[in-house]
């Protein structure tokens, strides 16, 4: 019956996977596509991709379970299944569409969204605590230290949309950044979800600065801004300049978004009574050079770093990213970045 898939199907996707992927035969899979299918991926193609893949992840070793097929709705006759398959200990799916005579008309691999730390940070250093539920505020801190005191960083970022890891497709730059507690910087992280203050980015920095200011080991408070949360930084330091001991900003804002209810910078509104690095990227994918050397500009006794191949994100980046590569590659922030951060936060700190 046309409306019943034949009852090897699942086995025989297994199994052409086995043979071919993982058995480095691309052949016997080129084999099996539709004739238009072979048209738009040729064997070299097939060969280029699963060569890339490799590359940034490493090679399948093997293959488990399967989704059962249910009908593609946009290719009558043919059935979609998911098979899951492992790089390392790491699940990715090879998603197929297959007919009744075993004949492919689509094929691609997707991995399931997790987080992979980079090589440069070990997650069983720090600890990851919530200090309070709404906003949902967390505080990640070194498993040992040495001092009764530790500086800590407030991180404030105005992407509403992203969660407190920064998540977006195979990439997590706000978990990155857990980095700094490895090296004794505490840090103070939010999510903006469920949280409905008309003035959001002030409120919740203010209950994130109130929430370090009660962790007992906490020293100096240095307040972390990124992009366009850069722009509220008069407000913030007339609010809370006496809590701080200094300020980062990360790719910041100098001017805003037209129509989006926020205020551009100006010389004048520039705050001078606290220590400021500011932070830019060459591959900035959202602004331009021109916002970093205006904040230069306009604070001339702050410190300053660029790092040419780095995104809006601060995650290693060769070329301006685009949002695929997101979707397809893995990535992190960039470890000198963030140790001229960290090493920064300390020098201005009165516990060191």
């Amino acid at each position: 019956m046309e409306n019943t898939p034949p009852p090897d199907l699942i086995d025989f996707a297994k199994k052409l996977l086995q043979d071919s992927v993982i058995g480095s035969n691309l052949q016997t899979l080129h084999d099996s596509l539709t004739e238009d299918f072979k048209e738009k991926l040729t064997i070299s193609e097939l060969g280029r991709r699963l060569a890339e893949m490799e590359e940034h992840h490493g090679m399948f070793t093997r293959i488990s379970d399967s989704t059962p097929p249910i009908p593609n709705p946009e290719f009558p006759g043919f059935w979609t299944i998911d098979i899951s398959m492992y790089i390392k200990n790491n699940e990715w799916f090879a998603h197929l569409s297959i007919n009744n005579d075993h004949k492919i008309n689509d094929f691609n691999f997707s991995r399931k969204p997790f987080f992979i730390p980079a090589e440069y940070f070990n997650p069983h250093k720090v600890i990851d605590t919530k200090v309070n539920d709404l906003p949902e505020i967390h505080y990640i801190k070194p498993t040992k230290r040495k001092t009764n005191k530790l500086p800590i960083g407030v991180f404030i970022h105005a992407a509403v949309q992203m969660d407190i890891d920064g998540h977006f497709g195979l990439r997590y730059p706000f978990r990155d950044l857990d980095f700094m507690a490895q090296h004794k910087v505490g840090l103070i992280k939010n999510t903006y979800e469920n949280y409905g203050e008309p003035d959001p980015i002030v409120a919740i920095t203010s209950h994130s600065i109130h929430s370090a200011k009660k962790i007992s080991e906490c020293g100096n408070v240095f307040l972390i801004l990124h992009g366009f949360a850069s722009l509220f930084l008069p407000q913030l330091v007339e609010k809370h300049g006496d809590d701080l001991s200094g300020v980062v900003l990360l790719n910041p804002s100098w001017e805003a978004v037209p129509g989006s209810g926020l205020e551009s910078m100006t010389i004048e509104k520039v705050p001078h009574k606290l220590p400021i690095l500011i932070i830019g990227c060459g591959n900035d994918q959202v602004l331009i050079k021109d916002h970093f050397e205006m904040w230069k500009k306009a604070a001339p006794e702050a410190e300053s770093g660029w790092f040419e191949h780095c995104d809006h994100f601060m995650m290693d980046a060769k070329q301006i990213p685009q949002e695929s590569d997101y979707m397809k590659t893995e990535g992190h922030v960039n470890e000198k970045l963030m140790r001229n951060v960290i090493t920064w936060i300390r020098s201005h700190s009165t516990e060191e």
